[in-house]
């Protein structure tokens, strides 16, 4: 039996494949594209669209690091990603409530833009964190600090 070549697919047959798995377009920011993850509602599925974005990797990255650990809570869990990080498939969040939004998030998030949060289960957590300052700062010595969302 012979190995497909993903880049012998014919256009139809590429768009074919992504509209079976990618839903509506339901988000989309300077270098990422997400959309609903036909086969399960509660996941999402992210797809980079600039060169040198690397966005879905740090997510992936920063989840894996942080996952087991008490600031995952704080998180969109990651479940898959492509070998070259192209696409991301991450669990699907809730828009926030105003009695959410005034909750202490850690300040290494850093972009505390409302929609690159949401609520899942009752807790708020990043769902675009591809962009974090995990590294520089690292989680285990930031503090909690107020955003500055409107109500």
């Amino acid at each position: 039996m012979g190995v497909s070549r993903f880049s012998d697919w014919s256009a139809s047959v590429t768009t074919d494949f992504l509209r079976l798995f990618c839903g509506d377009l339901i988000g989309e920011g300077i270098g990422r594209e997400v959309y609903e993850y036909a086969m399960d509602p509660t996941k999402v599925i992210k797809v980079e669209t600039t060169a040198r974005s690397f966005q879905n990797v740090i997510e992936w990255e920063t989840w894996r690091d942080l996952e087991g650990t008490q600031y995952a809570k704080w998180l969109a869990p990651c479940r898959h990603i492509s070998d070259c990080g192209i696409v991301l498939i991450q669990d699907r969040v809730q828009p926030m409530r105003p009695n959410h939004r005034r909750r202490k998030l850690p300040e290494w998030l850093t972009d505390f833009k409302p929609d690159n949060y949401g609520v899942i289960r009752d807790q708020v957590v990043a769902c675009d964190y591809g962009l974090n300052l995990l590294i520089n700062h690292g989680a285990f010595s930031g503090g909690l600090q107020y955003p500055n969302w409107r109500d």
